[in-house]
């Protein structure tokens, strides 16, 4: 019986894995741009969580630096952001503070130099399919 019970739910458990994901965002608060001991802290433990959740994917929107261009600030989310399980798809998207309030070429090719892409397309399982109804029909 148990065997039963379990078989089931191990798979739709690796279902549902298939369909999580985790967003998150404001790392950057950075008091003043004189530190981020407390960010680092906070960005570790969502890391631990990523790691022990393991959902599908994780996109980090925004928020990543709180001073436009900073090289510590993004070596520093670079260091964290490369932690979750490599099984574990991680994109990072800028932010309003990440590119200055108002991006400008300049400031997204700055964000691709120290984060990474600003915009991702991807498709997370098996690819979507579908039929034409009329088509389908019988005459």
């Amino acid at each position: 019986m148990i065997i039963r019970l379990l078989v089931p739910a191990l798979a739709f458990a690796d279902t549902l894995a298939a369909q999580t994901f985790i967003q998150m965002s404001l790392f950057g608060t950075y008091t003043k741009n004189e530190g981020f001991a407390h960010e680092t802290v906070n960005f570790d433990f969502a890391i631990a969580t990523v790691n022990r959740l393991k959902p599908a994917f994780v996109i980090v929107t925004g928020y990543v630096i709180n001073k436009p261009g900073d090289a510590a600030q993004a070596a520093e989310y670079q260091r964290i952001a490369v932690k979750p399980d490599p099984k574990i798809q991680f994109f990072s998207v800028p932010g309003n503070y990440d590119v200055n309030n108002e991006p400008t070429g300049e400031s997204l090719v700055r964000y691709r130099q120290l984060i990474g892409p600003d915009y991702y397309t991807f498709r997370n399982g098996p690819p979507l399919t579908a039929s034409d109804p009329v088509s389908s029909c019988s005459q």
